[in-house]
């Protein structure tokens, strides 16, 4: 499961190895992305490779289709639980959805991975439509049924998105889903920040605050741009 947080077990359930890990799919993008925009930064700045191209994206192909391929998962497994907590929450294992590996999810995880992995499915295709529109090869004034689905990101865009929306309504929610980013970003760095203050004394000497990391910045001046 891409992005998953795995933590200690945070509840008592007799048919399960007291060894088994709780997974949360999706869960640093949803509640850290932060953490996947500053090391998108660092790849993009650290690389000096003049003959080898390296693909500091993060939000590319092969990664979207493993997060398409996760939420399938999680998807097909509602209703399969057998297990559930003392407060009748179900609970899944890697016998109802593959790719949990040795851990327990809860339904509140299975659905928000399901939610988690669809904004940032949507977010990569309304991403590459905007390249497409600034370099003229989409019109703005089409539909997204109207698109050459053959490249892997247009696909991508008929899938997640209804064939009559309109291409100037898809870039639109491009807007409302970058800044929900980045609010999202600058927030986690916010809680990471009293979190780091309240265990290391001199935390604050050597780690931007929220509203000066660049990477934040960088993405409220896109939420400007668009």
């Amino acid at each position: 499961m891409p992005f998953a947080l795995i933590n200690t077990p945070g509840h008592s359930i007799p048919s399960l190895s007291p060894a088994i890990n709780e997974i949360s799919p999706g869960w640093v993008l949803a509640s850290s992305v932060f953490t996947v925009l500053r090391n998108e930064d660092k790849f993009r700045s650290r690389n000096k490779s003049k003959r080898t191209h390296i693909e500091a994206a993060i939000l590319r192909p092969e990664i979207i289709q493993y997060m398409k391929n996760a939420r399938a998962e999680l998807i097909a497994a509602e209703g399969k639980a057998k297990i559930n907590l003392p407060n009748g929450e179900a609970v899944y294992t890697d016998k109802q959805v593959r790719g949990l590996g040795k851990n327990y999810m809860r339904e509140s995880s299975r659905r928000a991975g399901i939610t988690a992995y669809t904004f940032f499915i949507k977010l990569y295709a309304l991403d590459e439509l905007l390249q497409l529109v600034e370099s003229g090869h989409v019109s703005a004034d089409g539909t997204v049924g109207s698109v050459d689905s053959s490249h892997y990101e247009l696909a991508t865009l008929v899938e997640e998105f209804d064939a009559e929306k309109r291409i100037r309504e898809c870039l639109s929610d491009l807007v409302s889903m970058k800044v929900d980013v980045a609010k999202t970003a600058a927030e986690g760095k916010s809680r990471d920040d009293v979190r780091g203050q309240r265990i290391i004394p001199d935390y604050s000497d050597v780690h931007k605050p929220a509203n000066n990391e660049a990477v934040v910045l960088r993405a409220q001046r896109l939420d400007c741009c668009l």
